[in-house]
């Protein structure tokens, strides 16, 4: 009973992490809104910034199913969270990696910023990969009671 309640307490710290991403979506929605108007060309690729909004909506509503599924224990929010989680990391190693994509000051990141990104990504990916599929968590999953 007592591993029973500590494997809960995993899962409701993925669908916590799952919910923390669905609230960094939307303040990164309104922060791109106020940065670039949504109708101006400030940053000289208008394409671009609709591109990341668009991604910044689909990833915040996945996140958002995937919280609900996993907070309910239910199969479908484990795979959604891991595919989401997955794309979502990809994503950010991809910008991570291509210069074009990042905006910082100068244009690009340090060494040491790309490592620690990377570090930060990977751990984001690894650990829900590595816990939901355990055999006892998966358990969970097909035993909601």
């Amino acid at each position: 009973m007592q591993q029973r309640i500590t494997l809960k307490w995993g899962v409701w710290l993925c669908a916590g992490w799952a919910c923390t991403q669905v609230v960094l979506t939307i303040f990164n929605l309104l922060l791109l809104t106020k940065a670039v108007e949504l109708y101006s060309d400030e940053y000289g690729n208008q394409a671009r910034v609709w591109v990341v909004f668009i991604l910044n909506v689909g990833f915040g509503v996945v996140f958002a199913f995937s919280t609900y599924g996993l907070w309910r224990r239910q199969n479908w929010g484990r795979l959604l969270f891991l595919w989401a989680i997955t794309i979502w990391t990809s994503f950010n190693l991809i910008g991570l990696f291509l210069p074009v994509f990042i905006s910082t000051s100068n244009g690009q990141f340090t060494i040491s910023q790309v490592a620690a990104n990377g570090i930060r990504f990977a751990l984001t990916l690894v650990i829900p990969l590595i816990y939901l599929n355990l055999p006892r968590v998966k358990a969970l999953f097909y035993n909601n009671g």
